[in-house]
């Protein structure tokens, strides 16, 4: 094996540099191929809408089983005025009321009835909720088909007036 002197590889790099600096340019052509391989199904963009669709038609549910949404079979509550809420049983308990979820409604700040003649003219005595022999938490719920009805207090109500006083 002979050995090259290195101006022999330096002259010989020179010239092939020279050979290709003097050739003309010659684009390349070259024919553009797919990445993937195309399939003769067409795509369907209204599957894409039906996905979507169900999709948001499950969020929807979803925040309405949850309660961030009002549910469409409990009329709206107006939370600025006290309700007065009548259960099947005769109970009636007064109070802020709140929808859970779609199952069960809560009530804070309640009050129930008891009778009593020694309290008032009217025999009727409002109890807290909190002050009841098992002190329970401000807040009772309730499932909704224990509701008979329910309806707004108006401002000037006695039951109103009592609950104002006891605060």
């Amino acid at each position: 094996m002979a050995i090259k002197k290195l101006t022999d590889v330096t002259r010989n790099s020179d010239e092939l540099a020279r050979e290709n600096y003097e050739k003309p340019y010659e684009p390349i052509s070259y024919s553009p191929t797919p990445m993937t391989p195309q399939s003769n199904k067409k795509s369907h963009p209204y599957l894409i809408w039906i996905i979507a669709l169900v999709i948001l038609a499950g969020a929807w549910r979803g925040l309405n089983w949850f309660g961030f949404l009002p549910s469409s079979s409990f009329p709206a509550i107006n939370h600025a005025k006290l309700q007065a809420v009548f259960l099947n049983n005769g109970i009636i308990y007064f109070g802020t009321l709140r929808e859970v979820n779609h199952s069960y409604i809560s009530i804070e700040e309640g009050y129930s009835i008891q009778n009593d003649t020694s309290k008032n003219q009217q025999g009727l005595n409002l109890v807290k909720l909190t002050d009841e022999l098992h002190r329970p938490e401000n807040k009772i719920y309730i499932p909704k088909t224990q509701i008979s009805f329910w309806e707004n207090l108006s401002n000037d109500s006695p039951v109103t007036k009592l609950i104002r006083d006891k605060k």
